[in-house]
């Protein structure tokens, strides 16, 4: 092998040895970029830059730049009869709203207190207190859901001025 050759050999050896740095990088850059879920603007980092992290490790907090939703529950018989495009009013602001979905949720909990009776006179004394427990559970938050919680929130909403409606 001449000269020539052996140089041309080694400067291909040395072409291939930083195609594989160039490739190994590529894999860390990789492994280096966050991608958001959604767009956004950057409002406090936790970590300074070129630390390593870990798993799970927050290192941002993004804050969405988009529009803003809000789900809010509104008793059925408030809602327009079909589904379409409002606007709400909260305090002096005016905002566009749409109706996307109706439903009705009732509360069971009497049906399901029936079902622990049996289990109240077991003969082994095993199922009595579990019973009494369960059925206690469900029969106080069937009692807040149906008289607590709306007469808290009659309390809290009243603002003094007829209901207009």
């Amino acid at each position: 092998m001449c000269p020539k050759e052996k140089e041309i050999s080694a400067q291909q050896a040395r072409v291939q040895q930083l195609q594989a740095s160039l490739a190994s990088l590529d894999v860390a850059l990789s492994k280096s970029v966050i991608r958001a879920p959604f767009a956004g603007r950057i409002a406090l980092g936790h970590v300074d830059e070129g630390t390593v992290v870990g798993s799970g490790q927050p290192v941002l907090r993004l804050v969405e730049s988009g529009a803003w939703e809000a789900r809010i529950g509104v008793p059925t018989h408030l809602l327009p009869p079909e589904e379409s495009r409002q606007t709400l009013e909260v305090g002096s602001q005016s905002y566009e709203a749409e109706v996307v979905g109706r439903s009705t949720r009732h509360v069971v909990a009497t049906t399901l207190l029936v079902g622990f009776i049996p289990l109240l006179f077991d003969a082994t004394g095993f199922w009595p207190p579990l019973a009494i427990c369960i059925a206690g559970g469900l029969g106080g938050t069937t009692i807040l859901a149906l008289y607590a919680v709306p007469s808290a929130h009659l309390l809290l909403n009243r603002s003094g001025k007829p209901r207009q409606g």
